[in-house]
């Protein structure tokens, strides 16, 4: 059932995409992903970020949302977001909710839904920073973007270190996925600096290769690496 509602959401931001984009299906495509997520976490009693599906739904709408405050007008900005969660909705289709009852008391935690929103909202944020540098387009927001995704990857990274602790007794694992957690929270500490640089270029390489280093952590160790962050 769930996944009517990530089908619902492909078919409005398709039609954004290729006909007209209208601020109604805008808002319909939020409604739809909202509802998709509270109904998988009132069903399955946990907050719904949990495994490819969810993370997936949650990453686009945080970015359609991210979007819609921070974003502009610029029409090839805004196709390449609903191209971006297009394929993030499509994505998702291919995981499912996670059913199965928390048997750990460190999953019972608000940390935990702290910890994994906030690094997905980062990447929402790092994504839109990504698309402005992609297109060549205001270094300003690039670099503003760059800001607020390391100032919520900040806060993700230090709750999820204290979830670690209660979970396993150490602040970090030295794990593929924690260690690029980490060059993730250094190399964009670089990034934010580069506003002295005064280099649009430079700006705009940096932003991209990070972005690559953000998917690479999230889909490419999540999905073919095994860690304790594996996605189901």
């Amino acid at each position: 059932m769930e996944k009517v509602f990530v089908l619902i959401s492909i078919f409005f931001v398709i039609y954004l995409i290729f006909f007209k984009r209208l601020r109604i299906f805008e808002i319909l495509t939020v409604l739809s992903t909202l509802i998709l997520l509270l109904i998988v976490g009132i069903r399955y009693k946990h907050f719904p970020v949990v495994g490819l599906f969810e993370t997936l739904n949650f990453y686009a709408l945080s970015l359609i949302l991210i979007y819609f405050i921070w974003g502009t007008e610029d029409k090839k900005i805004s196709n390449l977001v609903y191209i971006v969660s297009l394929v993030l909705y499509s994505l998702s289709l291919f995981g499912k909710p996670f059913t199965s009852p928390f048997v750990s008391d460190s999953l019972n935690t608000l940390l935990f839904p702290v910890h994994v929103a906030f690094s997905f909202i980062s990447y929402a944020f790092f994504t839109l920073s990504f698309l402005y540098a992609l297109s060549d387009r205001e270094t300003d927001r690039v670099l503003r973007l760059n800001y607020l995704g390391f100032i919520t990857y900040t806060i993700g990274l230090w709750s999820g270190g204290i979830w670690a602790f209660k979970a396993w007794g150490v602040y970090f694992l030295y794990g593929m996925k924690e260690i690029f957690s980490f060059v993730i929270w250094i190399y964009y500490s670089g990034i934010i600096h580069l506003k002295y640089s005064n280099n649009r270029k430079l700006i705009n390489i940096a932003t991209i290769v990070g972005f690559a280093i953000v998917i690479f952590t999230y889909l490419g160790i999540g999905l073919f690496m095994r860690n304790t962050h594996s996605l189901r």
